[in-house]
């Protein structure tokens, strides 16, 4: 992507046991949000590491396909078993409850989105090194996505230097629910039906896996195309739109006054993407 980051990590040679202590929970390692979430989709994609790209599609004045790209899986980097494993864990850490079965008390619950079963991660990082805890700024950031038995996308969103009026930071407390509001209303857009995803998170089986997947097969049939509209912006006049990405696909935007997230957000970029390859 034009103007994206550059990531900064221990390179192999350089990495003695501290530099690896440190590594283990990120703090010798900085990545652009889209390489953040090209590798967290391996985690529910069935391990597969797919180049990311922006276009799907690109389309003549009257709709007719000038150009299809299609997605391309550069290597698997998880097993199967690892895939299932964490993703089991990232669905439960959302809708885990109480013994009530309606308190949610699970360390992501903010991302908890009603009738899909997603998943998800929180994230606080520190914004520069080697500065005293009065001084430090943070990046709050919330990776999800749903359904947890089926994931049809994935939705990261990173704020720059948020609080809130009690001065909260944390990618849990503020960055969750942007995802949450974000999934909710693609999913809903995307014909992909609430209350059928069960199986990906706990003992159900995959009985009802299976029916989530016909009936969103179904519903997904009957949806209209999604398309970004970008008229002037396209390189050539007879272009009127591309179509937003589809299986393995991604696309990283600024975030900026978007009807889902009810307002402007200064400084923050969310990123979403289609899981399957």
């Amino acid at each position: 992507m034009d103007d994206e980051g550059t990531t900064q990590y221990v390179p192999l040679e350089r990495m003695g046991p501290v530099e690896l202590a440190s590594s283990a929970f990120g703090q010798t390692t900085s990545t652009t949000p889209i390489q953040m979430i090209t590798a967290a989709c391996a985690v529910i994609n069935g391990g597969y590491l797919v180049q990311p790209h922006v276009v799907k599609q690109v389309l003549d004045a009257d709709g007719n396909i000038v150009e299809n790209v299609e997605p391309e899986v550069k290597r698997q980097v998880l097993s199967a078993e690892t895939k299932r494993h964490h993703a089991r864990l990232l669905t439960r850490s959302v809708n885990m409850t109480a013994a009530d079965g309606k308190t949610l008390t699970g360390g992501n619950k903010t991302g908890y989105v009603a009738g899909y079963k997603a998943g998800g991660k929180s994230g606080t990082s520190q914004r520069k090194q080697a500065l005293s805890d009065e001084e430090q700024t943070y990046y709050s950031s919330y990776w999800g996505f749903a359904p947890g038995d089926d994931p049809q996308i994935a939705v990261l969103v990173m704020l720059d230097t948020p609080h809130d009026e009690q001065g909260t930071y944390y990618g849990g407390r503020l960055a969750a629910p942007v995802v949450q509001s974000v999934l909710d209303e693609a999913l809903q857009t995307l014909g992909v039906p609430k209350g059928v995803h069960r199986g990906g998170a706990g003992k159900g089986g995959d009985g009802g896996a299976q029916r989530g997947r016909l009936q969103c097969e179904r519903r997904r049939r009957q949806a209209a195309r999604i398309r970004l509209q970008c008229g002037h912006r396209a390189r050539h006049r007879r272009y009127r739109s591309v179509s937003v990405p589809g299986g393995g696909h991604h696309r990283a935007a600024p975030v900026h006054d978007h009807p889902v997230f009810g307002g402007p957000l200064r400084g923050a970029a969310a990123t979403l993407s289609r899981c399957r390859t």
